[in-house]
């Protein structure tokens, strides 16, 4: 049901890391961070928009949140205009970029914590389904708490659900070896 090879003409698989950033405490930076080098080393070419956020909004993702709460708690001034161009400026950049991404990506992995909402991160889930991605989610959250939109995506991209990063990564391993295998074969060479 997943995808067996990378999208046509490419030779390594494409993976976006979607999760909570702005309502993160540390802005999502830590598990990707953690996760992303293990991807790296197991052959795919993964997407940080944590990383990548800084080239397009040309701020880390700490500053561009700081910016935007800033803007936010601004906007209901009715003589915000500077203040709601400059939103919708590191906004359109943001979703634009992520968007693009996704688009690219042959694997989007989620994580949805249970005590971080995320409203982003469900539209990169369904962007990556859209265009025949797969989809996988690491959640903590009770199964009857989850939402069905969410699980409906991932179950009807070929992905699955995980409750920790360990069995996300065990499963991966499984399911993507002869890839993987390949991978640290032409490295060889």
């Amino acid at each position: 049901m997943f995808r067996k090879k990378p999208r046509r003409g490419r030779k390594y698989f494409h993976i976006y890391l979607a999760g909570p950033i702005e309502a993160a405490k540390d802005r999502g930076v830590g598990w990707r961070e953690k996760l992303a080098p293990i991807l790296k080393e197991m052959g795919f070419k993964v997407y940080d928009p944590c990383q990548l956020e800084a080239k397009k909004t040309g701020m880390t993702v700490y500053d561009s949140n700081i910016a935007l709460l800033d803007c936010k708690l601004k906007l209901k001034n009715p003589d915000s205009k500077i203040t709601r161009s400059k939103f919708i400026m590191i906004i359109t950049a943001i979703q634009d970029n992520d968007e693009l991404l996704v688009k690219k990506s042959d694997i989007v992995i989620g994580f949805f914590p249970k005590e971080t909402s995320t409203i982003g991160s469900v539209d990169e889930t369904w962007i990556c389904r859209k265009n025949e991605g797969v989809v996988y989610l690491v959640t903590d959250m009770e199964m009857e708490r989850a939402s069905s939109w969410l699980l409906g995506t991932c179950l009807r991209s070929g992905g699955d659900f995980f409750t920790d990063f360990e069995s996300l990564l065990e499963f991966l391993k499984k399911e993507y070896a002869d890839y993987i295998e390949s991978v640290k074969k032409n490295k060889k060479q």
